[in-house]
């Protein structure tokens, strides 16, 4: 049992982990509009070296061989550039120049993109393993930690806020308003004391 940075070959379960999470978000980054096809995408951004779903901003929770779940995350100050790459092939699929990402994170933000579990690892506290190392990177990084939570979804964000995260705006991802919620440093180095 343990929490490692993903691997390239990993990138068919991975893919499959996102597409569960993301869901009309990753058919529109994929530019595609069933789960296989959209999946085979990702499969070619967890692949790569330098996008926001590339396998060097995942990290696994592995149990026994298997991926139980994963978590994207880099800092928010890189979202642009890494967004690059998505945007050219969504760009090239549908021949839409006007297509862009919605901004996400901001600068000074470890941002969490993405979260899932597994659902034969669901229940177990794995999520919360992993919201755990992501502190400790922000920690490292001297940035704040960051994710946003759909609005309506108050389960996650009941979560969120019981673990230290506070809101601090709206975003609108794909056309459906998101609460941006931060966990300050401070907040952070206080729960090491």
């Amino acid at each position: 049992m343990t929490i490692r940075k993903a691997r390239k070959e990993e990138a068919t379960v991975i893919a499959a982990l996102l597409y569960d999470v993301l869901g009309s978000i990753a058919r529109s980054h994929a530019a595609e509009e069933t789960e296989a096809a959209t999946c085979k995408v990702f499969e070619r951004y967890v692949r790569s070296e330098e996008n926001r779903y590339s396998y060097r901003n995942i990290i696994v929770k592995e149990i026994q061989g298997t991926i139980a779940g994963m978590m994207v995350s880099y800092d928010g100050c890189n979202q642009r550039l890494l967004d690059i790459p998505i945007i050219e092939l969504v760009r090239a699929k549908t021949r839409d120049l006007n297509y862009t990402t919605d901004l996400e994170a901001i600068s000074g933000d470890l941002y969490i993109d993405s979260i899932c579990v597994h659902p034969s690892f669901r229940g177990r506290g794995i999520g919360s393993e992993l919201l755990q190392q992501a502190e400790q990177m922000a920690k490292m990084q001297h940035l704040r930690l960051s994710l946003n939570v759909e609005v309506g979804n108050d389960r996650a964000e009941t979560l969120y806020r019981r673990i230290g995260f506070h809101q601090e705006g709206y975003r609108m991802i794909n056309n459906k308003p998101f609460k941006y919620m931060v966990k300050k440093i401070e907040e952070l180095m206080e729960e090491v004391r």
